[in-house]
């Protein structure tokens, strides 16, 4: 029994933030979810018993990365104006990741470098509920 072939297409990554679609992504890494915090916490008492405590801490952040050339960069930056807050959703259409928030909002522009060679910006999309289940990718 063969073990079956898996396929990872980049262009299957979908980020859209207030109904818009991302696009003018970076080469290498260019999203990233992550919680501000761990799912659990723990505790040793005096005579060595464990507590676990779960942490009700659902904020979190998506780390966008687009080459500065990118137009969505532009829509950022509008929304980031108005303050805007609205939703979030990341999808890897190739596999099970899914990750969204009802509330997000741009928490940090990108720094403005410039160079001989093609830069890129870096997003900070705040999420007050960042809800993520990051799974795999099935055979074919």
């Amino acid at each position: 029994m063969s073990t079956p072939l898996k396929t990872y297409d980049p262009s299957n990554v979908i980020l859209t933030f207030l109904g818009a679609i991302a696009h003018g992504y970076a080469d290498g890494t260019f999203v990233t979810a992550k919680r501000s915090a761990d799912a659990y916490d723990d505790m040793a008492g005096a005579d060595g018993e464990v507590t676990r405590i779960r942490v009700l801490n659902e904020l979190g952040d998506v780390e966008l990365v687009l080459t500065q050339t990118s137009t969505f960069n532009d829509v950022l930056a509008a929304q980031l104006a108005l303050g805007t807050v609205g939703a979030l959703l990341l999808k890897d259409l190739s596999g099970s990741t899914l990750c969204s928030a009802d509330q997000a909002w741009i928490k940090k522009a990108p720094d403005a470098a410039f160079g001989k060679e093609l830069n890129t910006r870096t997003w900070t999309l705040r999420c007050a509920h960042l809800v993520m289940f990051v799974g795999g990718i099935q055979g074919s």
